[in-house]
């Protein structure tokens, strides 16, 4: 929607540059609707709910320093991964990607 023409096209679209329409928000979801006599009906449904866990006795926590230390397992490899792939996808893995080449300047 273009609020402004002409030379002042990169001018921010306001609800006072804009048409009467124009109620910008802030992306927020609607929990209802507006009835033609102008009063607002909230739809239970349409209320977001937050499920958030019990994280009562939880030991990790969300950030991880750099100076942990290394952790025990092994790097992940394209055979490790694939591993547990059935017959036929191991097959088109094998003759496709498991040449060890990686198909870019490799000759």
């Amino acid at each position: 929607m273009d609020c402004v023409s002409g030379p002042q096209k990169q001018a921010e679209c306001t609800s006072q540059t804009g048409p009467k329409s124009l109620h910008k928000g802030r992306g927020a979801k609607k929990i209802g609707y507006l009835t033609s006599s102008g009063k607002f009906i909230k739809v239970k449904e349409m209320v977001p709910e937050f499920v958030v866990p019990n994280l009562t006795g939880f030991k990790l926590r969300p950030y991880v320093s750099y100076k942990a230390p290394p952790g025990t397992e092994e790097p992940m490899t394209p055979k490790t991964l694939l591993g547990n792939c059935g017959p036929s996808n191991r097959k088109r893995t094998e003759r496709g990607h498991g040449s060890g080449k990686s198909g870019v300047g490799d000759q």
